[in-house]
């Protein structure tokens, strides 16, 4: 289960199996960081501690100094982190829930109000959505590459395509149930009770 919970881990994972994937950086001292981030990705970048979820501990930077600042206040504190790049989907994310080698529910994910992060978690619109069959291969395949039989794969709806935002080794699935009304939780009782 660490390929998902670790930001980091999960980057060289889909990297190893050419799934697209924000370019990812990460390093322990905050100022090579910083000057790793600022020469191989542009402005503005993501800082994520390594095993963040719900949107807890992901900060957007707009420059270098917000870069920095962030970046060091964080290793003050002994916290772990990766550096993304940015990718504009106008406050919109899709979450592909997989079980096994099916997804079994699928929604879009919308920001609300000033928030750019589009999780529920943040308070984001939920709506169902039924994947055409690339999006749904590409969740099954991100799935597959960290060996997780049973996650949630947000991808991000980009200007240069669609790639893997993150993927949830424990995802939640109460929003996702009440929006596509699929029975999630049986889906997955259904696999662990199969592979056991």
């Amino acid at each position: 289960m660490r390929t998902g919970r670790d930001h980091w881990r999960t980057a060289q994972v889909l990297a190893a199996a050419g799934i697209g994937f924000p370019a990812t950086v990460a390093g322990a001292d905050p100022e090579v960081l910083a000057d790793i981030a600022a020469a191989r990705l542009r402005f503005p970048v993501v800082v994520k501690q390594r095993r963040s979820r719900m949107g807890v501990g992901v900060i957007r930077c707009a420059g270098r100094d917000h870069l920095e600042a962030v970046l060091d206040s964080l290793w003050r504190l002994g916290d772990e982190v990766v550096v993304q790049e940015f990718v504009e989907t106008e406050g919109v994310s899709l979450r592909c829930f997989v079980v096994g080698t099916e997804v079994v529910a699928a929604a879009r994910f919308s920001a609300v109000g000033d928030e750019w992060r589009s999780n529920a978690a943040r308070g984001g619109r939920v709506e169902s959505l039924v994947p055409d069959g690339r999006l749904a291969a590409l969740a099954v395949e991100a799935a597959g590459a960290a060996e997780l039989g049973v996650c949630g794969v947000d991808l991000l709806p980009g200007e240069d395509g669609v790639v893997v935002g993150e993927l949830n080794p424990t995802p939640g699935f109460v929003a996702l149930e009440k929006a596509t009304g699929a029975d999630v939780a049986s889906a997955v009782i259904d696999h662990l009770v199969a592979i056991s």
